[in-house]
């Protein structure tokens, strides 16, 4: 099963989108993306990096339907409540309403994570990662799912393909090297 995903996931290169959206319309879609991604992709400042992190998932945590939206919220409340499993049912109903919401299906991957359900919260990380191949926290998810499983080289793919999206995160630097140091992967 993790190979087939693996296969899925990665079978995805990780361009910058090109954004025809309106502007009111936010989530992966949102025109503004493009430049954050870019000043992301080439900032080595660290508080900067933080900024365009941050205003990425705004960016992304909101669409244009606003009972999707409504719904999201809950479950977000509910999600940091430890409510989970009614957070996973807000969030299936925000997905319901907008199918291409990618935020809703990233934090419906992160619930099912909390929960110990890797398989379900995998396949929510490939279609987060489908929706939006620059999803550096759909990345970063799928290597924490990797590693609880064991699988040392995946994770590693997965944390390369969040480092094509921010080469310059130190976090994310130490953690593929941690990963490369166990695998016996040289950084080329």
């Amino acid at each position: 099963m993790v190979t087939s995903m693996k296969r899925l996931i990665f079978s995805f290169s990780l361009p910058l989108l090109a954004a025809f959206a309106p502007l009111t319309h936010a989530d992966q879609n949102d025109p503004r993306l493009d430049a954050y991604f870019a000043a992301l992709y080439q900032t080595q400042d660290v508080a900067q990096l933080k900024a365009l992190e941050s205003r990425i998932w705004d960016a992304w945590r909101e669409t244009d339907q606003a009972d999707a939206n409504a719904l999201f919220a809950e479950g977000m409340n509910a999600m940091q409540a430890a409510d989970f499993r009614l957070a996973i049912e807000l969030f299936t109903e925000t997905i319901a309403i907008a199918p291409d919401f990618a935020e809703a299906y990233n934090m419906r991957a992160t619930t099912h994570f909390l929960l110990g359900n890797n398989s379900e919260s995998l396949t929510d990380v490939a279609v987060t990662i489908n929706l939006e191949p620059r999803h550096f926290g759909a990345l970063m998810g799928g290597a924490q799912i990797a590693i609880r499983s064991g699988q040392i080289e995946v994770a590693l793919e997965f944390v390369e393909a969040a480092l094509e999206v921010s080469p310059n995160n130190a976090d994310w630097q130490g953690v593929a090297q941690r990963l490369r140091d166990m695998t016996g992967t040289l950084d080329l």
